[in-house]
C-alpha cells in the first residue's frame, strides 16, 4: 500500500512539473544578466506578471508598478501572493474584484534590490478527497505547485 501511494503522488508531481512547464508565453519579459550581474533592460513601464512568469527573473525600475496576476485552471486557486523582501512595497490596486479562480497582488518597486515572489496552489480540486481521507486539512492528491519570480530593482 505504502509504495502504490508513493508511486501515485510522484506521478501526480511529475504531471504538475509537466504541466506548468508548458505555460503560455509571458505578459513580462524574463531578460538576461549583464556583465555586471544584474538583468539588463529594467523596464519602467508598469509591469504584469502571470503563472507564465513562473521561474523567471525580471527587472524593473524603482517606483515601477508590478501587479500579479495567477490564474488556475485546475479548480484550486493560489494562495496570497507574497514578497520576501522589502524591495517591493504592497500597494492597493486600483482595478476592479478579480474574476473567480484568480489570485492577485500589486507591488510598487520601493527601493533597489533583489524580491522574490511566491504563492502555491494544490494540484487538484480540494473537493475530490478521497472516502479514506479522516485529517481534517488532509488534501486529496497531496502535490503542491509552487509559483515564484524574481524581481531584481535597480535604480531609476
Amino acid at each position: 500500500m505504502g509504495g502504490t501511494r508513493r508511486h501515485g503522488v510522484l506521478c501526480a508531481m511529475c504531471i504538475v512539473m509537466t504541466a506548468t512547464a508548458g505555460c503560455a508565453s509571458a505578459t513580462a519579459a524574463a531578460v538576461a544578466p549583464s556583465a555586471h550581474g544584474a538583468p539588463a533592460g529594467c523596464a519602467a513601464k508598469p509591469v504584469t506578471i502571470t503563472v507564465a512568469n513562473n521561474g523567471k527573473t525580471m527587472c524593473v525600475t524603482t517606483g515601477t508598478a508590478i501587479t500579479v496576476k495567477l490564474s488556475s485552471t485546475s479548480g484550486s486557486t493560489w494562495q496570497n501572493i507574497k514578497s520576501d523582501s522589502t524591495v517591493l512595497a504592497p500597494r492597493a490596486d486600483p482595478r476592479p474584484a478579480l474574476p473567480a479562480g484568480m489570485t492577485g497582488a500589486a507591488f510598487t518597486a520601493a527601493r533597489p534590490g533583489k524580491a522574490v515572489l511566491s504563492s502555491i496552489r494544490f494540484a487538484c480540486r480540494s473537493g475530490l478527497a478521497p472516502a479514506s481521507a479522516t485529517a481534517k486539512n488532509a488534501h486529496p492528491c497531496g502535490a503542491i505547485v509552487s509559483f515564484h519570480a524574481t524581481i531584481v530593482v535597480e535604480r531609476d
